[in-house]
């Protein structure tokens, strides 16, 4: 049987070499999927320590990247300002470097909210992390209580939280400003009212971020403290301004949750997992602004996922997330773990990948409706563990999941640029692995680990 579902697995899941200007290794920057393309801006270089505010982007039906270099936005802003023409009216300076902000796709821009930077004396980041329960990393598990205050120092020192927003325009690709949403044609009806007061959020980093028609919400994340931002915000992009800052009671971010849209339950669902040597979960629904009202659903839930660190989720289908993260057992083995949630019954089940992801260091995810894939970005070469502790993310190697493998499909899928599987071959990979999730079950957080042959990447 095993020696079948590896054949499997080969069928679906396929590997490939990037090409082009790839990304070096980067700590907390951001990849985002926009027509066919995954862009990945800022983050701190993992060998000089130097932050980004370059922008990489990948065409995902050849997996050849390309560099764009914040200084080129710069010089085009600086020219357009001297020149006064109609054309270049909207273009602006580049974001200053940072990771661990949010970058989110709107029609064809990229909205860029906080994360970390350097302070004014800061000339590096510095050794002092928070541990392995940070999004930062980097630290020995012995010295997080020890070296606390030391830490706390040094991050005041060193490091500083950021509260803007910037825009990327794809089209055009240069940085522009606010000004150029102006007359985007959206589904919302009308903008939300602008109340009294100051709406402005506070700043933050590792936080998570969602699109609510032209209206980017933006929710928890951490301080230079570590502590919870526990803050929701709204900010309207059609008016180029913060509408909503309200309490949000409720510890979420980057490392241990995830918020997704599903269409057809009309729902947006947080998820977070936490505690994880005795793994708790609570699941979420909110409301749309401007009410954002907040419903516990925890004891709705059925199925156990393990713990998984930086988990994100992702639409597949108009009923079903998938969830990636980072798995890490007692033994201290890391790998990538992939599981669905069917938001109609709310059941986990986990996705059979086989020995696909129980080696080398694969991190983020995307999901290209276009082709129905998810393409994970990784090393097949690196160790998970090492990397995890450092939070180390490597983009030269691309794993690509065929999501109608397992009968996931948001669009029809137009003429593919590589070679298709073929009709027979993915009926009976879809029965091999709907039986597949049957015989797994739950996953435990303590050793190993049947993660599933999941969803197939295609190039």
């Amino acid at each position: 049987m095993p020696a079948a579902d590896n054949d499997l697995t080969e069928l679906f899941i396929r590997s490939f070499k990037c090409t082009g200007d790839v990304p070096p290794a980067l700590v907390g920057s951001s990849v985002t999927y926009l027509d066919g393309k995954a862009y990945v801006f800022g983050g701190r270089a993992l060998h000089s320590g130097k932050l980004s505010n370059d922008i990489y982007i990948c065409e995902l039906r050849n997996f050849v990247w390309r560099r764009i270099e914040a200084c080129n936005n710069s010089s085009i802003a600086s020219s357009s300002s001297n020149n006064n023409t109609a054309s270049d009216e909207a273009a602006a300076d580049p974001p200053s470097p940072r990771f661990f902000h949010s970058c989110t796709a709107f029609k064809h821009y990229l909205i860029v909210f906080g994360g970390m930077g350097l302070d004014a004396d800061g000339d590096g980041l510095g050794s002092g992390a928070a541990g392995a329960a940070s999004p930062l990393g980097n630290a020995p598990v012995h010295s997080i209580q020890d070296d606390r205050q030391q830490q706390s120092f040094q991050m005041r020192t060193t490091k500083t939280l950021l509260g803007d927003i910037s825009v990327f325009d794809t089209v055009s690709e240069r940085w522009v400003a606010m000004r150029a949403l102006e007359g985007v044609d959206t589904d919302d009806s009308q903008p939300m009212s602008v109340p009294e007061g100051n709406m402005s959020p506070s700043p933050r980093y590792a936080h998570l971020s969602i699109l609510f028609g032209s209206r980017l919400l933006v929710v928890g994340g951490q301080d230079l403290e570590e502590q919870y931002v526990e803050e929701l915000n709204v900010f309207d992009l059609r008016l180029g301004r913060w509408v909503l800052r309200s309490p949000f009671p409720r510890a979420v971010g980057l490392y241990r949750s995830f918020i997704a849209s599903v269409p057809e339950t009309g729902s947006t669902l947080l998820y977070s997992n936490y505690s994880f040597a005795s793994v708790k979960r609570a699941m979420y629904s909110l409301s749309a602004p401007p009410e954002c009202t907040l419903k516990e659903i925890s004891e709705h839930i059925s199925g156990t996922p393990p713990g998984l660190r930086f988990p994100r989720g992702h639409l597949v289908d108009p009923h079903t997330i998938v969830m990636t993260g980072t798995l890490i057992s007692t033994e201290g083995h890391s790998e990538l773990s992939l599981w669905t949630l069917d938001a109609r019954t709310m059941r986990w089940e986990p996705i059979a990948c086989g020995a696909k992801f129980r080696a080398g260091s694969w991190n983020q995810s995307i999901v290209d409706p276009r082709t129905n894939t998810m393409v994970l970005f990784g090393d097949s070469r690196r160790d998970l563990t090492y990397d995890y502790q450092r939070r180390r993310l490597n983009y030269g190697e691309i794993r690509t999941v065929d999501l109608r493998a397992l009968g996931y499909m948001r669009v029809p899928r137009p003429e593919p640029a590589l070679e298709p599987v073929g009709a027979a071959v993915s009926n009976a990979v879809a029965r091999a692995a709907s039986s597949s999730l049957v015989r797994t079950g739950s996953i435990s957080n303590s050793g190993a680990t049947p993660v599933s042959p999941g969803h197939a990447l295609v190039g």
